[in-house]
């Protein structure tokens, strides 16, 4: 397998970094396999998170699909062949910039057979604004074979900045989300059969408007049960066109929790997919239950 189809292969949870930021550079090392904990980026103190919670998402809100202590496993296969796991936590409330934010973390991890071959421990981490989750503050840990990357950013929406670990900033759309904090709030859409929605995202220092459309209706089965889904494609736009790059199909179940179940896409080498294993949805549910 090459280097281009194992790098969209398990950060494909995340909605496939390489069709969201295309254009990443390379930069070999022999570092340790760690985790995000272990940056220390010089990006002032707005960037730390408060201890204590301080924000909620209920029942009533808009975001009631969102629940801080839902966690989605999943299983990642290249063709059938099984390659890793990657989890979804919202895992509590913390304020950053002055904000009460969610904290959001993704996990991609190759297993015992592909880190013979191509070791991946990647992590990312959204603070996204608990009111209309946009991002405020974005950690990405990446560990794919010799390649390293760690960065955080801070978004300041006032001033239009994207301010990064190294001391540069990079133009900000107002408003826009990172890769985590976009696919939550997707979550939040109505999403009509036939519809398009429209967002600004940053990523890797550049803006990127995203297009997402709305299929159809479909049950599927996966790990975790049967489900009813809505079936969603996002694209990316380059220049003045929106093009299909990665082909990403996405299905979300078809209810008030719109859980992703399940993600496809087709690479030079084959095909990946995503499918959940188990999920837990603190006070409502646990792993194994299935819309029918």
């Amino acid at each position: 397998m090459t280097d281009f189809a194992m790098r969209r292969l398990l950060p494909l949870l995340v909605l496939a970094t390489a069709l969201f930021a295309p254009g990443t550079s390379r930069a070999e090392s022999e570092a340790d396999l760690g985790s995000a904990a272990d940056v220390s980026p010089n990006v002032g103190a707005s960037v730390t998170a408060t201890d204590g919670p301080v924000a909620s998402i209920s029942d009533s809100s808009p975001h009631s699909s969102l629940r801080i202590g839902e966690t989605l496993n999943f299983q990642i296969k290249w063709g059938v062949v099984p390659a890793g796991t990657a989890t979804m936590s919202i895992t509590e409330a913390k304020e950053v910039s002055g904000r009460p934010c969610l904290h959001v973390v993704a996990t991609a991890v190759s297993n015992p057979v592909f880190d013979k071959v191509y070791p991946v421990r990647d992590q990312f981490e959204s603070f996204m604004d608990s009111s209309d989750l946009r991002s405020w503050a974005f950690k990405k840990h990446l560990r794919e074979g010799k390649f390293r990357r760690d960065q955080v950013v801070r978004s300041d929406h006032a001033a239009g900045k994207a301010y990064y670990h190294d001391g540069n900033s990079y133009d900000l759309t107002p408003g826009a989300y990172d890769v985590l904090s976009a696919f939550y709030y997707v979550r939040t859409l109505p999403l009509v059969d036939g519809d398009e929605y429209f967002l600004d995202s940053h990523s890797d220092k550049k803006n990127y408007p995203i297009r997402v459309t709305v299929h159809r209706r479909e049950r599927v089965s996966v790990p975790a049960g049967t489900f009813d889904c809505v079936v969603v494609e996002p694209t990316l736009r380059s220049g003045d066109f929106f093009k299909n790059e990665g082909s990403l199909t996405i299905w979300l179940t078809d209810d008030e929790r719109r859980m992703p179940v399940q993600m496809k896409s087709k690479i030079p080498v084959g095909s990946i997919s995503v499918e959940l294993e188990s999920f837990e949805r603190p006070g409502i549910e646990k792993a194994g239950s299935a819309v029918r």
